[in-house]
């Protein structure tokens, strides 16, 4: 895994790729898109709260619904949380 540093040295040599050359740039552009980030973790976190919520209504046992509750909301709240870092402009280079 890259370093914010790494990251942004990258993304400036890309820039400037692009500015110098847009013919290499159209070239590459199809190869060098953004990884996109897994979300099977937070869906498959969500659909296990789910489960547990119905198992949880179905017995009558009120632990198993609030833990149900809890892990919806936090996986829910992460995947916010990283949707919103991916998003994040970057102005320039980290310290």
């Amino acid at each position: 895994m890259l370093s914010r540093r790494e990251q942004w040295v990258l993304a400036d040599i890309e820039r400037r790729i692009r500015a110098e050359d847009p013919d290499i740039a159209r070239k590459f552009e199809s190869g060098l898109g953004r990884r996109r980030r897994r979300r099977w973790p937070y869906d498959a976190a969500v659909l296990a709260a789910f489960a547990l919520l119905v198992l949880g209504l179905v017995l009558a046992l009120p632990v198993t619904s609030f833990v149900a509750v809890v892990l919806s909301v936090a996986a829910l709240g992460v995947r916010a949380w990283a949707r919103r870092r991916d998003r994040a402009p970057d102005d320039g280079p980290p310290p």
